[in-house]
């Protein structure tokens, strides 16, 4: 039986994000898109662990790691009011995300201890007949292990 608390923070976001009525249709995943015909998503990429000798090993008492993400949006059209509502969208996801993970998230059975988006890179570009918004964001959580 394993006592890392990653798949369950994991199933967590992702359920508390598909909960969440902000995010109505939005496509979420915890891996590789998979979906053809959709404006709007959200997916969770790495998972990053970093080996430091004070909270890794048998006597770790913190899991502390990163998890990176993806968020895109795309609005038909063209011209400045396009790529605007395309940038105003997908920074609105970021929020709803952030939010949930700082305000909202709880995990049944794990310490969880503190979630946060700590790095974020916007690159705006073009779509099918309108602009994309795509993020690229990273989230840092720290979870006790008792």
């Amino acid at each position: 039986m394993s006592t890392c608390p990653v798949p369950d923070i994991i199933d967590a976001i992702i359920s508390s994000l598909n909960d969440s009525e902000d995010l109505a249709g939005v496509t979420i995943r915890s891996g590789p898109f998979d979906a053809t015909g959709v404006t709007e998503v959200l997916q969770l990429n790495e998972i990053i662990f970093e080996d430091d000798q004070v909270t890794m090993g048998p006597a770790r008492r913190e899991y502390d790691f990163r998890v990176t993400g993806v968020i895109e949006c795309t609005k038909p059209g063209a011209g400045e009011a396009t790529i605007s509502a395309a940038r105003t969208r997908t920074f609105a996801i970021m929020d709803i995300v952030e939010s949930i993970l700082v305000d909202q998230l709880a995990v049944d059975g794990v310490d969880f201890r503190d979630g946060e988006i700590i790095t974020g890179k916007y690159v705006g570009g073009l779509a099918d007949n309108g602009h994309r918004g795509h993020l690229e964001f990273t989230v840092h959580l720290i979870a006790g292990l008792g």
